[in-house]
């Protein structure tokens, strides 16, 4: 979208300047080429930035994506971690009270 945007710009911008170059008679065709090459030039540049800033999306939206996947891996972990805990923490409940009936038996 930025790279539309851009050549929009230089679109416009190499309309008005060769407008503006017709009106100088032929002193300006040079002008106007110079102008011209100028605009190649910088709509290269920008074209390069912006396959650049493009490969740079994309790296991470791919980050973005493991980062998501990492995270449902760990929150998987986390919610098992915690199921055990709390049988494990269910058990001894349950043989502290046998511990405790024994030792009401043994007195």
């Amino acid at each position: 979208m930025l790279a539309k945007l851009l050549q929009a710009g230089l679109i416009i911008f190499a309309f008005g300047g060769g407008y503006f170059f017709a009106m100088l008679g032929d002193d300006g065709s040079k002008a106007l080429e110079q102008s011209n090459q100028q605009l190649v030039t910088q709509n290269n540049r920008l074209t390069q930035r912006n396959q650049r800033l493009e490969q740079t999306l994309d790296l991470v939206k791919r980050q973005i994506q493991t980062d998501r996947i990492a995270y449902e891996s760990l929150q998987k972990s986390v919610d098992t971690a915690e199921q055990e805990r709390i049988a494990l923490l269910q058990k001894f409940q349950s043989q502290r009270e046998l511990l405790d009936r024994l030792k009401k038996k043994l007195d």
